[in-house]
């Protein structure tokens, strides 16, 4: 019953983000059909573009979660 419950209060939870725009345009979490890949190509596009204008860019990139050691819990 939890279960059904999550679904239903996460897809009203949503729809309501989504139409008062809560979200960036280019937030790629939380969004269907966006990724890490969406979220490349929308920084690579960055970068060239400073570059094509002769800007710098300078990328700063957290890795700390991604090298946390994983916690497997059993029942």
């Amino acid at each position: 019953m939890s279960k059904i419950l999550e679904k239903i209060v996460k897809a009203q939870i949503y729809q309501y983000i989504v139409e008062n725009n809560i979200l960036l345009p280019c937030q790629s979490g939380f969004r269907k059909d966006h990724g890490t890949a969406t979220v490349l190509v929308h920084v690579s596009d960055d970068i060239i573009i400073a570059y094509d204008d002769g800007k710098a860019t300078a990328l700063l990139l957290d890795y700390s979660k991604a090298f946390e050691p994983l916690i497997l819990k059993y029942c």
